[in-house]
């Protein structure tokens, strides 16, 4: 099954991919910001945002609200940051599509970034941050992104080393990059055609800003550079990375893939 990608005319793609045999449905809102285009002061930024923008919106007031909504129906809500995108996901039978595809529009554009929320989302992510640095697995594998990619977005930690930046240097980053020529939405599964138009219509309606940084979705990753570093630890195991370079996403050998 191939997808159906198109672009809403405030620069949002939309991909749906339907199979009637399934029983349920997924939506997914990503958009291209991520721990690489974090400026100096802010890194760790996208993965806090991720973090509050499931505390409550003006519809959904608070964290508990939009649990509800989604799991009363038997379904699932999760999001996630990577070096290059945020993504807020929603899994839900096919009867519930719609509510599916307004809860995961609602986190993204209503979202209310308080400062109260902010504030208490602090230790919760210092403890993710103190979790990923005591694993020698994951420690072994950013070691090996501060050699590949020293002096460029992608050396950087996705949780940061700190969350001491402020509530409104966290709302500006937001509002600066969560935009809609940076947004894909994409739904999979049992999907019909009233749950496709809301999507359309709802994502469709997300104003356009002058988004910052380097054009979205242009191929721009850095060349890996050589090298070599070893962390010494109090563990009884070695963890070793060895990276090599692939191909570019753009080059024209992947059209054949």
């Amino acid at each position: 099954m191939k997808a159906r990608i198109r672009e809403l005319p405030n620069g949002v793609r939309l991909a749906v991919i339907r199979n009637r045999n399934l029983n349920s449905m997924a939506v997914l809102a990503g958009v291209q910001v991520g721990s690489r285009h974090e400026p100096m002061g802010l890194w760790g930024a996208a993965h806090f945002v991720e973090h509050v923008l499931f505390k409550g919106t003006k519809r959904r007031p608070s964290a508990k609200v939009i649990s509800q909504e989604i799991e009363s129906l038997g379904g699932d809500h999760n999001a996630f940051t990577d070096k290059e995108m945020t993504g807020f996901h929603v899994h839900i039978s096919k009867h519930h599509g719609r509510t599916a595809v307004d809860v995961v529009h609602d986190t993204l554009t209503g979202a209310l970034l308080r400062s109260s929320d902010i504030e208490k989302e602090r230790p919760v992510i210092r403890e993710e941050i103190s979790m990923y640095e005591n694993n020698p697995d994951m420690g072994v594998w950013h070691l090996s992104e501060d050699v590949a990619y020293k002096g460029t977005g992608l050396e950087h930690r996705i949780t940061g080393k700190s969350v001491s930046f402020s509530p409104t240097m966290l709302r500006d980053f937001f509002r600066s990059w969560y935009s809609p020529e940076r947004t894909v939405v994409a739904l999979a599964g049992a999907v019909d055609d009233d749950t496709e138009k809301l999507a359309a219509d709802l994502f469709g309606s997300m104003k356009r800003k002058s988004a910052k940084g380097p054009k979205p979705f242009q191929d721009s990753a850095p060349m890996m550079r050589p090298g070599f570093s070893f962390r010494a630890g109090n563990t009884d195991r070695l963890h070793v990375v060895i990276r090599f370079p692939g191909v570019r996403s753009s080059h024209p050998s992947t059209d054949r893939l």
